[in-house]
């Protein structure tokens, strides 16, 4: 316990008496407040927060440039990587486990990921994930007025395709299409033509799709969810982070086509 409340006093940056107790549990809630308080030297407090639904101060030089103020070095070379290499093959092979090694290199190189490797007939997409870019990821749906802003953006909650693929396929602007893995994942959306993605990927919103009853009521433009789409086999799994393969080979398919007469496919 004192442990861990050191290492959360250090992440969260709290200050003097606003520090985590060592002996002393903390809910969730205890553990905001004097996240809160520590930020705003004990001026607010989390029901202030709640009220205005942000924290609002003037940023120092400091705070706006961070990286102008950094001190240590970065190193290149991970010599310390071998050795975990060497130890995790030796434990691996004992408990009988099948773990690729070989990437276990001091230094950066790049390496094929399974999608990179998948040429199963049909599927000839790659998926890709974005955010709007005044998003910082799916927390910022937890923000009301983002949430409202998100849905002015003609992109919000449509499957981007481009447009010269979309033509071999018979897809057009606003049709409502499938997302299909051969893996058995599939999500269905409306289709968005651009000449700004690559002819072999399909963009889906990583904000999109949302279903947690936490979030703030939105409008029905919320998307795919394209975590559906991700297989987490073990094989699909990344060797040294543990991530699991983002970009899944998909294939496209037409639902239903926009009418010309201004009705259309609902969204």
């Amino acid at each position: 316990l004192s442990e861990f409340n050191a290492m959360v006093n250090h992440f969260m940056e709290l200050q003097g008496q606003f520090k985590l107790k060592s002996d002393q549990k903390y809910s969730l809630r205890e553990l905001t407040e004097h996240w809160i308080a520590s930020m705003s030297g004990g001026h607010l407090t989390i029901d202030d927060v709640a009220k205005d639904g942000r924290i609002k101060w003037t940023k120092t030089v400091k705070e706006r440039y961070p990286r102008s103020f950094y001190t240590p070095r970065i190193p290149l070379y991970y010599e310390y990587i071998i050795e975990v290499g060497h130890r995790l093959k030796t434990a691996t092979e004992e408990l009988g486990i099948q773990w690729d090694v070989s990437r276990y290199q001091p230094l950066p190189a790049w390496y094929p990921s399974p999608g990179y490797l998948d040429h199963t007939p049909g599927f000839e997409l790659y998926a890709v994930s974005f955010k709007q870019a005044f998003k910082t990821g799916t927390f910022s749906n937890f923000n009301s007025w983002l949430g409202e802003l998100s849905q002015y953006d003609r992109r919000a909650g449509r499957i981007i395709l481009n447009r010269s693929y979309a033509k071999t396929k018979g897809i057009e602007d606003g049709d409502r299409i499938v997302l299909e893995t051969h893996g058995g994942g599939k999500v269905e959306g409306v289709a968005l033509l651009s000449e700004c993605i690559h002819p072999e990927c399909v963009g889906m919103d990583n904000n999109g799709g949302n279903w947690a009853k936490s979030l703030p009521p939105r409008h029905a433009r919320t998307g795919v969810h394209s975590g559906t789409l991700l297989d987490y086999d073990m094989a699909n799994l990344d060797v040294m982070s543990g991530a699991a393969e983002a970009s899944p080979k998909l294939k496209v398919s037409v639902l239903g086509h926009v009418s010309k007469g201004g009705g259309g496919v609902g969204i």
